[in-house]
């Protein structure tokens, strides 16, 4: 193999890899524990601002109904449906937890 057909190799094996990690991104996210952008969760997912191993009640989040208006999501505590709050869709999120 040449020099100039090694490095096409090389170059579309990466490509196919990043294709594979793109569609299962999300699920790698979970399974390492990494945060997630809220907009990726569905209405009544809980959620944590920061990784907790074992969050309590007012660690934990609710994301609610999309305010087109603001442009952002309603999210309430799960223990005080009272604690309402705006967060940007690309707001990092953690779901991966014992609760």
């Amino acid at each position: 193999m040449t020099r100039k057909q090694d490095t096409f190799t090389n170059m579309f094996t990466s490509a196919i890899l990043w294709d594979v990690v793109d569609q299962h991104a999300e699920e790698i996210a979970k399974a390492m524990h990494l945060p997630v952008p809220l907009k990726s969760l569905k209405k009544g997912d809980f959620f944590m601002k920061k990784n907790y191993p074992y969050p309590t009640e007012d660690q934990v989040w609710v994301r609610d109904e999309y305010d087109r208006e603001e442009r952002k999501y309603w999210v309430h505590r799960w223990s005080d449906v009272n604690d309402c709050r705006l967060m940007k869709g690309d707001a990092k999120v953690f779901t991966d937890m014992t609760f």
